[in-house]
């Protein structure tokens, strides 16, 4: 199977988190992280890169900072030329960035401002160093109902760092002074069922690993054996819509009709 498009593949690289965000979804956080070897990324990420070239990975978690292979990871990707997005909360500071990251120009950085944790200051210093180095920063912030007003002061303060910043706002999920806030349908079709006939090219051209170190592809889930993964066996062709099992709750772009 050969396609015009990248590859992607959402690693969730942990669960564990050094915040405890009173709107965090997942208050419940492990507190230890997936084992990781080199060996075994080098042997699954190489084959699929000879396959399909570089691709479009994306480190999260938890925080995936705070994993010791975070920055192994970072820099066997990048030597790698795959394009990386990063979403994190920054605690680490800008340096894991700047040692590990051959190539800032190829990494995008998702960089989410928790005021009830974060200092805005370590967090603007961080944000400025790892512009001015190449990267492509977008901090976020959650519109958690009591922080939506203090958002334009965050904003402002955070202007002292990068002039034209802004903080994207990303919605709240969850209750609030006996308010539902759900996932939107728009947002999340696969929870409440997807349109009946829709395929999807997740497998195809997708494909994620949960913190539990599950291998997924909306489809499936490959449990890991021990500390060895298995090969990642794409699919061939798109798949109808799992929509009472698929973990994804935003790719849209892989619908196909």
């Amino acid at each position: 199977m050969d396609s015009p498009r990248p590859l992607g593949c959402a690693w969730y690289l942990t669960g564990v988190c050094n915040y405890r965000c009173p709107y965090c979804y997942e208050q419940a956080k492990p507190q230890t992280h997936p084992p990781v070897d080199m060996a075994d990324v080098d042997r699954v990420f190489g084959a699929l890169a000879e396959r399909r070239g570089p691709l479009q990975i994306a480190l999260t978690g938890g925080e995936p900072s705070l994993h010791p292979a975070f920055e192994a990871l970072l820099s066997y990707f990048s030597r790698h030329d795959h394009m990386l997005l990063v979403s994190t909360n920054l605690s680490c500071g800008p340096q894991p960035f700047l040692r590990a990251v051959a190539h800032p120009e190829r990494c995008s950085i998702n960089a989410s401002f928790h005021p009830s944790n974060a200092n805005v200051q370590l967090f603007g210093q961080s944000l400025q160093r790892l512009a001015e180095a190449g990267f492509a920063v977008s901090p976020s912030y959650v519109l958690h109902p009591p922080n939506v007003a203090s958002l334009p002061r965050w904003e402002e303060r955070l202007r002292g760092y990068l002039p034209d910043v802004s903080l994207v706002g990303m919605a709240f999920v969850g209750d609030h002074n006996g308010v539902r806030y759900p996932l939107s349908p728009a947002g999340a079709p696969t929870t409440s069922g997807g349109p009946p006939g829709r395929y999807c090219r997740a497998g195809q051209d997708y494909f994620a690993i949960l913190a539990d170190g599950t291998i997924v592809r909306c489809v499936e889930g490959v449990p890991l054996r021990g500390d060895r993964w298995p090969l990642v066996h794409l699919n061939d062709r798109p798949a109808p819509c799992p929509s009472s099992h698929c973990f994804c709750s935003s790719m849209h772009h892989l619908w196909v009709d």
